[in-house]
């Protein structure tokens, strides 16, 4: 049973200035997704946020049961 579902902007596609399909992260209870800017290439964080305004780890969601 998902609690959390967090919907983040697809990939452009090969070639075009449009953005892909978006891209789906499930969590459960108990599951733990950080976010931030992340390290160059983006590796770190499941959630990326690419602003130089935003920490490079800058919190994490976590979701709970009822």
């Amino acid at each position: 049973m998902e609690t959390i579902i967090v919907q983040l902007p697809g990939a452009a596609q090969c070639g075009g200035d449009e953005p892909g399909r978006p891209d789906l992260i499930h969590l459960g209870p108990g599951d733990i997704a950080d976010f931030g800017r992340g390290t160059p290439g983006a590796a770190g964080v499941p959630i990326v946020l690419p602003d130089p305004g935003v920490s490079r780890r800058a919190g994490q969601l976590e979701a709970a049961g009822d």
